[in-house]
């Protein structure tokens, strides 16, 4: 019987990707990554996913408590950590701010259609935007997201009167980060 590991999606997982079948129980998989040295293989296994699934949950985790989670000394999950940081699968660490709760702001979501000439200048406008807490390029009638703290509707208003310039914004009132709620209440290693 031949078992192959289904992994997480990532950045890094697409069609070069390779599972290599080291014995009938378990798989090893393999990633390609290209970088301007060439191309080189990066191994990801289950221990480094724990690994990754804990710091998603709490980023500031010590490496002694988080090699007490995965069954690890705390040298190999640091190890393991910066071996992640190198190969670019852990980008960096953030803090979670809720922007209601800086001097009354609220949080809107701004989807808008920019076309491609518009883009830079979009891009541009945007990055120097104060209220722009977040900008993603997105796939759909709307290509880019914009997560937006305001702290009146007449500073909105303004602001999608400015976007009006690049196309035509649509926006929605954040009225609870559930997702933010729900990390807060799970426990990631029941």
């Amino acid at each position: 019987m031949i078992i192959f590991t289904i992994v997480e999606e990532s950045p890094l997982i697409n069609e070069d990707s390779k599972v290599f079948v080291t014995s009938a129980f378990e798989s090893k998989v393999f990633r390609r990554k290209h970088t301007e040295l060439g191309e080189m293989m990066i191994r990801i296994d289950d221990t480094d996913r724990e690994i990754l699934k804990a710091l998603r949950y709490n980023a500031r985790i010590t490496f002694a408590e988080l090699g007490r989670q995965v069954n690890l000394t705390a040298p190999a999950v640091a190890g393991r950590i910066q071996r992640l940081e190198k190969l670019g699968i852990i980008k960096g660490y953030q803090a979670q701010v809720n922007e209601g709760a800086l001097s009354g702001q609220f949080m809107i979501i701004i989807r808008i259609a920019v076309e491609s000439r518009m883009e830079k200048r979009f891009l541009k406008f945007v990055g120097g935007c104060q209220f722009v807490s977040e900008c993603c390029r997105t796939s759909g009638q709307e290509n880019f997201m914009l997560k937006v703290a305001m702290p009146s509707t007449q500073a909105l208003n303004k602001l999608v009167g400015d976007l009006n310039f690049y196309g035509k914004p649509v926006t929605s009132l954040v009225i609870d980060e559930v997702r933010s709620a729900f990390e807060e209440n799970m426990n990631v290693f029941r």
